[in-house]
């Protein structure tokens, strides 16, 4: 049994139903409580209060905490599984790419970027004519080039100054899992960086009812 039908089940067994909620755990601000149990039903373990009044309440006791600890491991398998797939998939279709890193880790707006997508202020794709050069040191003497090209005369300033701030460094990530950084105040390739980039974003909330009857 997971969290969303333990809940389901006690609240019938109560005579209550999901409205009835907030009163139950003392809540002052019935919408924010729901809202909060949304989000826990969806996997934000983070909900410490709710789970705190939760267990308190007369939904708590041992069985609550039994079915809390195995949702918890369910929703971290769930997860782990999901960075497995994701992963797989962008190995596959991974083709070399410049990465741009910026001042900011999280953007500004961030509602811009959730509907356009993160990639379009942070990638930007080598020409062929670089990609189908064998030799390694021309290849990246002809980035070179492109780059400092590219950061004096750019077509726009998505990349350079958009919602993640100015650009700070760049990463020419010619593996899944292995770049050369680009110096940009040098105008060269200086280290190497492994791992793949992270990138903070946002997520937008758009809800219209609840999980729970």
């Amino acid at each position: 049994m997971n969290l969303s039908q333990y809940l389901t089940t006690r609240l019938r067994e109560l005579g209550l139903k999901r409205g009835d909620l907030p009163k139950l755990l003392g809540y002052t601000n019935p919408n924010k409580c729901l809202r909060n149990l949304d989000r826990l039903l969806e996997g934000d373990v983070d909900q410490f209060e709710l789970i705190r009044r939760l267990g308190e309440s007369r939904l708590g006791g041992r069985p609550f905490e039994v079915v809390m600890t195995n949702q918890v491991k369910t929703w971290e398998l769930e997860r782990e599984e999901r960075r497995r797939v994701q992963e797989l998939k962008e190995r596959m279709s991974f083709v070399p790419h410049l990465h741009f890193i910026h001042e900011r880790s999280v953007p500004s707006p961030i509602h811009v970027v959730c509907f356009i997508g993160v990639n379009h202020f942070k990638r930007l794709e080598i020409p062929d004519y670089i990609l189908k050069t064998t030799d390694e040191l021309t290849r990246l003497n002809l980035l070179d080039s492109f780059i400092m090209d590219y950061l004096r005369n750019p077509p726009d300033h998505r990349l350079t100054h958009g919602p993640f701030g100015k650009v700070v460094q760049i990463l020419y990530r010619f593996e899944y899992d292995k770049s050369y950084v680009f110096d940009i105040q040098k105008g060269l390739f200086m280290d190497v960086h492994f791992g793949v980039p992270r990138v903070g974003t946002g997520k937008l909330r758009l809800r219209s009812g609840g999980m729970l009857s």
